[in-house]
């Protein structure tokens, strides 16, 4: 009994590993076009102008334009919700509430 619940365990815990995360943005009573279109706007008001990294600093600015993209979001009352992703789905979404 044991050994098969141990067996659970162990499969669960693969499992989750192998989960890969996505973000599903909702907003009461939005629409998928107003997500996309805000979407957009976000990303055009926060990419960099221009770019020259290397290494990890490339990691560090993705992470930081990343950062304003969601508060541009949070501020346009869009919030995330963590999920795990379908094959073939983006790894940020429109949700419906």
């Amino acid at each position: 009994m044991k050994a098969a619940t141990l067996l659970l365990l162990l499969g669960a815990t693969l499992l989750e590993g192998c989960c890969r995360r996505a973000v599903r943005w909702t907003r009461p009573g939005a629409t998928e076009r107003e997500f996309y279109a805000e979407y957009g706007t976000c990303e055009q008001e926060t990419a960099p102008r221009w770019s020259f990294c290397t290494g990890l600093a490339c990691v560090d600015q993705e992470t930081a334009v990343r950062e304003r993209w969601e508060r541009c979001m949070r501020a346009r009352g869009w919030a995330p919700h963590e999920h795990c992703r379908s094959r073939g789905e983006d790894a940020q979404t429109f949700g419906a509430e």
